[in-house]
């Protein structure tokens, strides 16, 4: 039965459907219509070659079934996977068989270089299944009629980065098979090495093997890299572009070198993982643990289980000795879809045909494709990609989850019908478990230092003074030493964290810190952990990580009975705030009770007699009656306030009275400098060294101290007047020994603890991660606590401050006696009301016809001599400048402008120039901080030079500082960020990102950037860095830079231009950007390039905002030279009221003062930032009280809100 069940159903297929069958295949043959030829460019010596071939064949079968024609002709040419055989293929079909349509193995470049022979290209579709080997917008002319089929490279970069990022590896090793002659494969790599920058990671190196058809011995020539490979310490190898030949052979040799074991990382892109399915068990044996990507497609459709059914036969049939391995894969379903646009698009001209409206068919395409959605936009691609994350495990591979570039990974799913499918249930926090090459199951580090199973020797110093941070003991029944301690604990915390196992050992070190340091330097320890300070010149020998503890040297000395506070004691008692509502509530109730009983009682008719009847209740001894049952209803309650406030004052003084206050025996370091006191530390450490070279004590004033519990001996007997710790020694050493010791005179910042590496070491950089991990889950500061916390030990050196009074606790009666007085106040009021009605109103109409000239006379009088305290704002700027010349005057402006609507003259602008130099607004900035005593600083000071500034003027930490003047370097490479630093010009990040716009805007792929050196102290390249990291984010670089000296420093200033453009001509470049200048270079520069011809056809001239807004104020000799230069400037609103009184008024000062300069007179935006800062440090001059502190002033400036010249001001935030 089984036996004749299939021939009776074969018996069918052969009858009556057939026939129908025939009836319409004859109807095709007698179809006629136009041939119209297809050319397809396909490598058919490769896997993906077969695959495209037999799949379009498929496809344009199945479309003259559907369609019952013959009329489309597919015809191919092998490239023999090399650019040039592509594009001379693609120019026989276009110049010999004229084909209507080019489908296959053709990336943008040859397409482009193709277009240059045969102009018809242009206009002739291509459809690539090839993904470029370099970013889409580093082509210089782009094709309109070239579709991208293939997958964006960017996005396999991206998921590629993805995996790396998500196992924390910091650096890999990029392997590729070259095999692309005009396009250099190096694309990927620029590429690649751009997305993992994105993440942290970075490529340390990269491998590209020649074609492997190209190679007379090919085992000998992969044997040869992967041995160079071994020996490195990287060990993430990811393969980033190959054929399937290719990657068999390299993955078996790497399997007999043993490079396919335990700590090996292997990552295969889409170009491969796609492929698996055709490969044999022998390859997938030595390919196991492998990771990779593949383009994820629904394998589960109908229209896909035919499809593959028919593939496998027909693939089967071609090619027999692989009829085993026969699956489609994703080239397959892609290359069927591209035929089937193709013909789709052809079918629906027909006889109008023409290439543009062929073109905008295929545009217009939309139907649900094998690979996917097949829609167009930009001529590519609409389709979201999604890849499917595999382990190669076994005989097979293993799914572990789905990545795409909007969700990052998700679990694993085959769901992904629509545009808004969201892939899986939920998103992957960590893939897994995985498989790794052999066998392991912890992820591995991905780097080694030699064998893998060493254990890393880690030194802990032996002879530490501070046993608590490292503590080396000897365990006899073991027969070996033992480590504990503080920093032992943080390691063990941090250790965890690591995304990998640490084997380890710790080895005692006996010699010195900074000796250890040098021994990690020398290999003789692989790290050094402990309580090793972070010094500037140990990083010559060694890295450090993150610091797991803050640091900074400070001083330890004795303390001693304080005696001149008790002075003033008394008012310690009760809070500021306390005294002064106390003082409040007394004079209100006196002044209700006086005006309850001036009008019928003698004794207290003037009003000076109710002052000393409140003076004489606080001791209960007043003598004036009070004949209103009013007032005494007002004066019981606050009779008993008194009381109450008397005796808790009473009460707390006697406490203060018998606890004594203690303070230091030596307050500062000056005064132990001073008397040649001698001084105490540690001489196993740094210490010693800091002491004498920085701080400036003599070696012989100081006494080498080895142990903690040697230090109160060391003050007992007079041998030492002070102790030098680092910070967490020193809060050691307060707590085991708190009575009689404190901490003085000001603290040296230092690095901090840390753990040594050797230089390059990945540990440092997984460690510093991971310490930033212990620290925010809250694990570190509970070991900081467990650290201090086993000393019980007791301090009384005085008396907190929070110990006085405050209202809180009387704030019951001052209610009940304020509820009674203010009662007694409106029933009092009420009744002089009715009694003096009359007169009231008289009085008040008297005071209507006189009081707005009393008012404007008084006003006027308090402008002439009200008056108050002065204030002194600093202002740095340059003179000679343009920019210079402006901010002057507009912050003279607004300061006049200041005091007449506030009424006041207050405020001082003391002026300080920099001469264009960083050293001078340094200078400049100490003279006004330290002799002038501003409250604020403003003009053209930099970060960089405030930093510098505050390492020798202190108080700069507390000063408000407004800069008019743009960061010349990335703002996170700065060390020491300053708090009350506010940064009014703009973002240098957003001029740089406006240039690179510009650049991309035109496809510039390389430019020329010059700058004026301006800066002492930090170097101009920081403008080149960040230009190169945007250029390169649009797909161009900086191919030369040019640093000009200050002009004011060139002798021959001429010359020196000259020279400099003369060379920069004979190169090929003609993009040049003008990054940062003063404006009299700027002129000098132009003047000079128009001479030379370099302001001619062909050449790019483009000036950043800080000349482009000062172009107003050049004479037209100047932009006759500039002529076609483009440039950008900051917005703002020209045409409102204030703006147009501002610049009249401007235009005059500027006139006045500068004659010479007078036509040319308009504000640039620099006056208008300068003219707000200077309103924006006055009016938080205003609104803080007298006496108010930096850190007041400070927060006024940040809550400033108000439209200013140059815009909104508001939120002012430090940079």
């Amino acid at each position: 039965m089984s036996r004749v069940a299939p021939f009776f159903l074969l018996l069918l297929l052969t009858t009556g459907i057939p026939a129908e069958a025939k009836e319409k295949e004859d109807s095709c043959v007698t179809k006629r219509g136009i041939t119209r030829g297809i050319g397809g460019v396909v490598d058919c010596s490769s896997r993906v070659g077969k695959e495209q071939r037999i799949a379009m064949e498929m496809a344009i079968r199945d479309f003259h079934r559907s369609t019952c024609s013959k009329q489309l002709i597919l015809r191919f040419k092998d490239s023999q996977g090399t650019s040039a055989r592509a594009a001379s293929s693609a120019l026989e079909f276009i110049g010999s068989e004229k084909v209507q349509a080019i489908i296959g193995a053709i990336r943008p470049q040859e397409a482009t270089l193709v277009s240059e022979i045969q102009k018809v290209t242009r206009v002739l579709p291509i459809i690539s299944l090839t993904s470029p080997a370099t970013a889409p917008t580093s082509l210089r002319n782009p094709l309109p009629f070239f579709f991208q089929m293939a997958n964006d490279i960017n996005v396999n970069m991206q998921c590629i980065a993805a995996i790396v990022n998500n196992f924390r590896w910091r650096k890999v090793t990029a392997i590729y098979e070259d095999n692309n002659d005009f396009s250099s494969d190096s694309g990927l790599i620029t590429l690649l090495s751009y997305s993992l920058r994105v993440v942290g990671s970075e490529i340390e190196h990269h491998v590209a093997f020649p074609p492997l058809s190209s190679l007379s011995d090919q085992n000998g020539a992969i044997e040869e890299e992967l041995r160079k490979l071994r020996s490195k310490s990287n060990r993430v190898f990811i393969v980033v572009q190959s054929s399937l030949r290719f990657a068999v052979l390299l993955f078996e040799k790497a399997k007999q070198m043993a490079m396919m074991e335990k700590g090996y990382v292997w990552i295969v892109t889409d170009e491969i993982a796609s492929l698996l399915d055709s490969v044999d068990s022998s390859a997938l044996y030595n390919m196991q643990g492998v990771l990779g990507f593949r383009t994820n497609f629904i394998d589960s459709s109908k229209s896909f289980r035919q499809f593959k059914t028919k593939f496998r036969k027909n693939y089967g049939v071609r090619y027999s000795e692989e009829e085993e391995y026969s699956n489609p894969s994703i080239f397959a379903l892609q290359a069927y879809d591209a035929a089937r646009t193709i013909a789709q698009a052809m079918e629906k001209l027909q006889a109008n045909f023409t290439s543009r409206e062929f073109f905008k068919q295929i545009l217009s395409s939309n139907f649900e494709g094998l690979s996917g959605r097949m829609r167009f936009e930009n001529s590519t691609t609409l389709e979201h990609r999604t890849f499917q994350i595999i382990n190669v495990v076994g005989k097979s591979y293993r799914e572990l989850a789905v990545w795409s570039p909007k969700f990052g990974f998700t679990e694993n799913s085959d769901k992904h019908e629509g545009e808004n499918s969201r892939f899986g249930n939920s998103s992957v926090k960590e893939l897994g478990p995985i498989y790794w090459p052999g066998g392991l199951q912890t992820t591995p580090k991905g780097w080694s230092s030699g064998e893998e199973d060493k254990q890393l020797k880690i030194g802990v110093p032996a002879r530490g003074a501070f046993n608590q941070f490292v503590k080396v003991s000897y365990d006899q029944d073991k027969n070996g030493s033992y480590v504990t301690g503080f920093s032992i604990e943080v390691f063990a915390a941090v250790v965890k964290r690591l995304p990998y196992q640490l084997p380890f050992v710790f080895v005692p070190f006996y010699g010195s810190y900074d000796d250890m340091v040098e021994e990690v330097y020398c290999k003789g320890l692989d790290a050094a952990i402990g309580d090793i300070e972070i010094m500037a010149y140990r990083y010559q020998y060694a890295e450090f990580s993150q610091p797991y503890v803050e640091s900074g040297l400070t001083m330890v000395v004795t303390v001693k009975p304080d005696k001149s506070k008790e002075l003033w004691m008394f008012m310690k008692t009760f809070t500021r705030r306390m005294w002064l509502i106390t003082l409040a509530m007394h004079i209100f109730i006196g002044f209700v009770i006086w005006l309850i009983e001036h009008g019928e009682n003698p004794d207290l008719k003037r009003f000076g007699a109710v002052l000393w009847f409140s003076v004489t209740i606080i001791f209960f001894a007043q003598r004036e009656p009070l004949r209103s049952n009013l007032s005494r209803f007002v004066l019981a309650p606050w009779l008993f306030a008194i009381l109450i406030i008397t005796a808790s004052f009473t009460a707390s003084l006697t406490s203060m009275l018998t606890i004594s206050r203690l303070q230091p025996s030596v307050s500062d370091i000056e005064t132990l400098l001073r008397t040649n006191a001698p001084v105490g530390c540690n001489g196993n450490s740094f210490i010693l060294r800091y002491l004498t070279n920085v701080v400036g004590f003599k070696a012989e004033n100081i006494k080498k101290i080895d142990s903690i519990s040697d230090y109160p001996d060391a003050f007992k007997n007079g041998d030492i007047e002070a102790a030098f710790f680092v910070v967490p020694h020193a809060q050691v050493f307060l707590a085991k020994y708190c009575k009689g010791y404190t901490m003085a005179g000001p603290t040296f910042k230092l690095g901090g603890f840390g753990f040594v590496f050797p230089k390059g070491s990945p540990l440092a950089f997984d460690f510093s991660e991971a310490i930033l991990k212990v620290t925010e889950n809250g694990e570190m500061p509970q070991l900081e606590q467990h650290l201090l916390s086993s000393y019980n030990c007791s301090s009384t050196t005085g008396i907190s401050e929070g110990s006085s009074l405050g209202p809180r606790p009387f704030a019951g009666l001052f209610l009940l006696s304020g509820g009674v007085s203010a009662f007694a106040f409106l029933v009092t009021a009420v009744r002089l009301g009715r009694r003096h009605n009359h007169f009231i109103q008289a009085k008040l109409s008297r005071t209507r016809r006189w009081e707005p000239t009393g008012e404007a006379n008084q006003r006027g009088d308090d402008c002439v001599g009200k008056p108050g305290i002065t204030r002194r704002i600093g202002v740095v700027i340059d003179y000679s400048s343009r920019a210079g010349k402006e901010q002057r005057i507009a912050m003279e402006m607004a300061i006049q402008d200041f005091h007449h609507s506030t009424c006041s003259g207050h405020l001082v602008l003391c002026f300080k120039d920099t001469n264009g130099s960083s050293a001078r607004a340094a200078s400049s900035a100490l003279e006004l901080i330290g002799i002038e005593r501003v409250q604020a600083v403003i003009g053209a000071i930099r970060k960089q030079e405030a930093i510098i500034v505050s390492e020798i003027e202190k108080t700069t930490n507390d000063i408000p500082i407004i800069s008019l003047t743009s960061h010349v370097t990335i703002p996170t490479s700065m060390p020491n960020q300053l708090p009350f630093f506010v940064q009014f010009s703009n973002d240098i990040n957003l001029n740089i990102r406006c240039i690179a716009a510009l650049v991309e805007l035109f496809q510039w792929r390389k430019i020329t950037a010059i700058f004026e050196h301006n800066n002492d102290f930090s170097g101009d390249s920081g403008f080149i860095i960040l230009l190169s990291d945007s250029l390169r984010v649009v797909g161009s670089e900086v191919e030369y830079h040019l640093a000009f000296p200050p002009l004011s420093s060139l002798s021959d200033q001429n010359g020196a231009i000259e020279e400099e453009l003369r060379k920069l001509k004979s190169k090929s470049n003609r993009v040049f950007i003008v990054v940062q200048s003063s404006l009299r270079f700027a002129v000098l520069l132009f003047e000079k390039a128009k001479q030379m011809a370099m302001m001619d056809k062909g050449y790019v001239w483009i000036v950043a905002d800080e000349i482009a807004s000062l172009l107003d104020s050049v004479d037209s000799s100047t932009l006759y030279k500039m002529q076609g230069v483009l440039g950008f400037r900051t917005n703002f609103i020209d045409s409102s009221r204030s703006f147009r009184q501002f610049k009249t008024k401007f235009r005059r000062i500027y006139g006045i003062r500068f004659p010479d300069e007078e036509e040319y007179s308009n504000p640039s935006i620099f006056a208008l930032q300068a003219y707000d800062a200077a309103w924006t440090i006055a009016q938080a001059l205003e609104n803080s009280q007298a006496n108010a502190t930096s850190k007041e002033l400070y927060r006024e400036i940040l809550s400033t809100n108000y439209e200013g010249l140059s815009g909104k001001i508001r939120k002012l935030w430090q940079t």
